[in-house]
């Protein structure tokens, strides 16, 4: 995935949201976010069943990682472990093309 200011270029192929930064997540979040799923899933997945759903559900993943940062950064570890979980939810559903 490369960035460039403030907005991402999504390259085809899963992306890996354990490695971003908050930052990153950020951008990910802004281009996968409201009516930019369906652009993002074609640039990311091309024409794979469940793109668009799965896209939405990085973005949900991407948001709860945001937060679990913010919440282990201040110190609310049980917090951070909620959102973590969530997050593991949605990588347990993602379809074999989506994972990293």
């Amino acid at each position: 995935m490369k960035l460039v200011d403030h907005t991402v270029d999504l390259q085809p192929g899963p992306v890996n949201l354990d490695e971003m930064d908050a930052s990153e997540l950020h951008k990910f979040i802004v281009a996968t976010r409201g009516s930019q799923p369906r652009r993002a899933a074609r640039r990311l997945f091309k024409d794979k069943l469940g793109a668009v759903l799965v896209t939405q559900w990085l973005n949900q993943y991407a948001r709860n990682k945001v937060v679990a940062m913010a919440c282990r950064a201040r110190g609310a570890i049980e917090s951070a472990l909620v959102r973590e979980n969530i997050c593991e939810r949605y990588y347990i559903d993602l379809p074999e093309y989506a994972r990293w």
